[in-house]
């Protein structure tokens, strides 16, 4: 049509009928000149062109909400004219390229067996980086990474003979990119041509990953290690983690495409991914979009879906990095549109196009399975169901005292062992105290004297009010010294009741020196174990008292306990004062450790769990899961509750 445009339709039809096998009838060539119309490709010479050309100029602008959004999503700022520049500097970069093309391949293996060698050493730097200086010499390492990755791209445009209008920076959701202005790339013919300058920006990062590596391995501790620390982990993640991933617009989706030779590659791996679905769900007879080999389709059918499920995980990635980075109300709504737009709007899009699809197939095996599946999701959304709430929780041996010296003293004998089960009466430690043994020979030798001095003083009538005195002050040093002979005897440690012994202090042995303040071990009655859990606030209206429990500890050896909620308290916590269940200590609930204590980081609240049957032997402090049978409800209406409790925080209402 395009070979005979500008004769009548009716010439153009018989024409093409003539010399070619192909049919054609006035609507495709309607299709073909509203196609041709609206991307601008007719020259206006008819009235017909003039007249649309016109109309268009005076349609209104967007809407400031769309143009405000479009801005804030993706804009370019263009800030150099580099040609020139890469035109007088290309024989210098091309003679390095030769250099480290030579020795790429066994760096690249050398520093992968450096990582591997000193991985832990590696990523414990990590540390640094979270410091505010490490943070800035991070954004400085990504700077200059990115713009070597850039000219990376330009000077391989150069060699192959094209023009390098601009460099600038982009601005992604407000995230600052470097790009380069490659469009002659696609002048080139040669795909392997192309391939080499979409590859050159990703082998630049790579070369100064692999140098920055290696010096890592080999520098002293310092700020110059920490810089190439710094630098390579920044390369090997955007190289390997972000711009070899075809499933974005980057590096790696044009390397794929030109790999695979097929231009515009998303568009038409979701067009096969569509048609795919529309088939497998409705059983729809629409031919597939393009002719292509099974093999084919079904590589593009594949890669399609895992470009969804990655962007789906990504864009919602983005939405939260935006709502935590934003201050409140700003980024509810920031957070809101992305979902809106990136994950919604596509959605809503193709389920528009779902009533024409099962016009055309009909009532199907394939449709009538579909929404008997989406029926009973919903079904399921809807209608309230068992409930459960999991939280952390720490099962103790109930009733418990730590035993502490009487005295400031060494021990003489340990006479048990940790966990050993005693029985009362039992002795546990004997202890010897020489502070308190003088103490004893003072108090005796007082008393001897003052015995000395009563009986003088008894026979004298003169001394008789002196005598009074003395007697009191006799009874005085003989109470006190039947003290000191009663805490003598708490020397010797012994067990008041039928217990377990848990917790005994580091290197408790004869010899040690302790004071009333060391604690010496846990003596635990093992029959009464409490269970104690931390429920957070946006869970606490699930839970009542009385509600059915079950404790899965995180030893694989211990049994499960079943019970009963027995109390849940009132006010939260700001402190936790149980290490077992922090996360700094591998724990599940969020903390910051503190000068006081462990500072939690969402509200929580303490609940018990009693524990039916008989009595449960317990010998230790086991961290674990506490599931608590929660009132029933929709999952609709608990999304619907935390979505409204969302707004309702972040607005500051």
């Amino acid at each position: 049509m395009l070979r005979r445009w500008g004769q009548p339709p009716k010439q153009m039809i018989n024409s093409i009928a003539e010399q070619t096998t192909v049919r054609v009838n006035l609507s495709d060539i309607s299709r073909l000149h509203r196609f041709l119309t609206v991307n601008n490709l007719l020259s206006p010479s008819t009235p017909v062109v003039k007249k649309y050309l016109h109309e268009r100029s005076k349609a209104p602008p967007k809407n400031i909400f769309s143009r405000i959004l479009f801005s804030y999503l993706f804009f370019r700022i263009p800030l150099v004219r580099p040609d020139d520049f890469l035109s007088r500097t290309l024989p210098v970069v091309r003679l390095a390229a030769r250099l480290f093309r030579v020795a790429l391949i066994p760096l690249l293996f050398l520093a992968l067996f450096v990582l591997v060698r000193q991985w832990p050493q590696f990523i414990h730097t990590f540390s640094w980086s979270f410091t505010t200086w490490g943070m800035v010499m991070y954004a400085l390492a990504v700077f200059g990474a990115k713009a070597a990755h850039e000219l990376g791209h330009a000077y391989a445009a150069k060699h192959w003979g094209l023009r390098v209008p601009t460099l600038g920076v982009a601005f992604m959701v407000l995230w600052p990119i470097f790009y380069t202005d490659n469009t002659d790339s696609w002048r080139l013919a040669d795909r392997m041509a192309r391939m080499a300058i979409v590859a050159a920006g990703m082998l630049v990062e790579l070369t100064i990953a692999i140098l920055a590596t290696l010096l890592w391995a080999v520098l002293p501790e310092g700020p110059a290690r920490g810089v190439c620390f710094i630098l390579a982990s920044a390369t090997w993640i955007s190289s390997v983690a972000v711009n070899a991933i075809p499933f974005m617009r980057f590096d790696g989706y044009y390397f794929f495409s030109d790999l695979l030779d097929i231009p515009n590659l998303h568009q038409r791996a979701f067009a096969m991914g569509r048609w795919f679905l529309h088939r497998l769900f409705f059983g729809s007879p629409e031919p597939a979009p393009e002719i292509l080999s099974s093999r084919r389709q079904a590589l593009l059918v594949l890669f399609a879906l895992a470009t969804w499920v990655y962007r789906l995980v990504l864009f919602t990635g983005i939405a939260l990095v935006v709502y935590h980075l934003a201050f409140k109300m700003l980024g509810t709504l920031l957070f809101s549109v992305e979902i809106a737009w990136f994950v919604g709007r596509p959605v809503f899009r193709e389920i528009l196009t779902w009533p024409k699809v099962m016009g055309q197939a009909g009532v199907t095996r394939n449709s009538v399975l579909f929404f008997l599946f989406v029926g009973g999701l919903v079904l399921w959304m809807v209608l309230p169901g068992q409930n459960h709430v999991r939280i952390p929780a720490i099962l103790r041996p109930g009733q418990g005292a730590w035993i502490y010296p009487p005295a400031a003293g060494y021990i003489l004998t340990v006479a048990v062992e940790n966990t050993a089960k005693v029985r009362a009466g039992t002795v546990l430690l004997r202890l010897a105290s020489p502070d308190l043994e003088h103490k004893i020979r003072l108090a005796e030798s007082r008393e001897r004297f003052l015995v000395t001095r009563l009986n003088r003083e008894s026979g004298n009538s003169a001394l008789r009010e002196q005598h009074r005195v003395t007697g009191r002050q006799l009874a005085q040093v003989r109470t006190a010294l039947a003290g000191l002979h009663r805490l003598k005897e708490q020397l010797v440690i012994r067990a008041a009741t039928d217990a377990m012994l848990f917790d005994p202090a580091p290197q408790l042995c004869p010899g040690l020196w302790v004071n009333p303040q060391t604690p010496l071990f846990l003596l635990v009655d093992p029959c009464i174990p409490s269970i104690q859990g931390f429920v957070p606030e946006t869970m606490l209206q699930q839970i009542r008292v009385g509600a059915a429990c079950r404790f899965y500890p995180d030893i694989p050896e211990r049994s499960t306990l079943d019970g009963k909620l027995k109390q849940v308290e009132s006010s939260g916590i700001r402190r936790l004062d149980e290490p077992y269940p922090a996360s700094v200590f591998g724990g599940k609930i969020p903390v910051v450790p503190g000068e006081d204590g462990l500072h939690v980081r969402q509200g929580l609240y303490r609940v018990a769990m009693a524990v039916d049957g008989k009595a449960i032997t317990a010998f230790q402090v086991t961290p674990g899961t506490l599931v608590i049978k929660a009132l029933p409800r929709s999952p609709v209406f608990e999304l619907w509750r935390r979505i409204c409790a969302l707004f309702v925080r972040e607005s500051g209402f």
